[in-house]
């Protein structure tokens, strides 16, 4: 009986404490970019990515056109006047069509990500979406997003794959072959949404590379890299448990990920026994019912094997 009326107050206590703390200022999150941040013949991401972001005001500062020198010129003055919690960096694609180098992009990114931190924000830099306007462009964009992804990974910046979310479904996702759809903005959204700490998916853990696959297999732009990410995004990220252990994945795995991209051999041992991991994640994005249903039949066998000797013994 004193263990519950101690129970009572202890409710009672919290309950107070929640109605006499006052509310919090909404954090702000800045959204910067060029016209696929500000979004061309359909809504930029950040129109979705505010619904999915509560006790956060989302700041559009998407500029049609911009470059990425040009945007490290513009990103202080954007950060003085928003103050923002979380930037969102998302830029590079004119970069491409204009024929400025990988190398150049990823400085460029990187210099705003460290602007953003000297305002004590925590900055987020995302790859380009795909370009199917111009097929010349298009074929380049995998190259430079390995660029931003390795630079990202240098510097322990987050990471969020925008071009691995929409890139598989581009044709129904785009206004023009460059700027995304509404669909498309959406999907782009989700991808921030999961890796903002109590954001819309629930405190991913972050959007960026798989850490120990890239290492193991050299480039955050392999193919076997490719398959675990659509699985993280699609199969992981929307639901709590999923999210749940991609923070830890995230928070343990760079430390084990350096060790192994300093050691030859042990990069090949890994990616040997990350084939079937690979493997099982592919099925379970493209083939999902098939995958349960074997599992599912395996259990049977097993257990159906279990009980006939279990039998046999019981005979004997």
């Amino acid at each position: 009986m004193a263990s519950m009326k101690k129970l009572v107050v202890v409710c009672l206590a919290a309950l107070t404490a929640l109605v006499m703390v006052k509310p919090a200022h909404a954090d702000v999150i800045v959204c910067f970019g060029d016209s696929i941040t500000l979004g061309v013949g359909a809504h930029g991401y950040p129109t979705f990515l505010q619904g999915m972001v509560s006790g956060h005001t989302v700041v559009n500062a998407g500029v049609r056109g911009e470059v990425t020198n040009s945007g490290a010129a513009r990103f202080n003055g954007v950060m003085q006047a928003h103050k923002p919690k979380y930037a969102l960096i998302m830029e590079g694609a004119n970069d491409i069509s204009q024929g400025y180098t990988r190398s150049t992009v990823a400085f460029n990114l990187g210099h705003m990500a460290d602007i953003a931190r000297q305002h004590g924000a925590t900055p987020f830099v995302s790859t380009i979406t795909p370009n199917t306007q111009v097929a010349v462009i298009g074929s380049a964009v995998p190259a430079y997003n390995s660029e931003i992804a390795n630079m990202a990974a240098g510097r322990k910046i987050s990471l969020v794959d925008s071009y691995a979310r929409v890139a598989p479904n581009w044709r129904q996702l785009n206004t023009d072959g460059l700027h995304p759809n509404d669909a498309g903005a959406r999907l782009i959204a989700e991808g921030f949404a999961a890796a903002i700490p109590s954001g819309g998916g629930g405190g991913g853990g972050g959007g960026g590379g798989c850490f120990i696959a890239t290492a193991a297999f050299g480039s955050y732009m392999e193919p076997q890299v490719m398959v675990l990410r659509q699985f993280r995004d699609e199969l992981l990220l929307p639901y709590q448990a999923g999210q749940w252990l991609v923070h830890q994945y995230y928070q343990y795995s760079p430390p084990v990920a350096d060790y192994i991209a300093g050691h030859a051999w042990l990069k090949a041992t890994v990616r040997t026994l990350l084939l079937p991991v690979v493997g099982l994640a592919y099925l379970a994005v493209h083939y999902t019912l098939s995958l349960f249903a074997g599992l599912a039949t395996i259990v049977l066998l097993v257990s159906g094997l279990f009980m006939r000797r279990r039998k046999a013994c019981a005979v004997a």
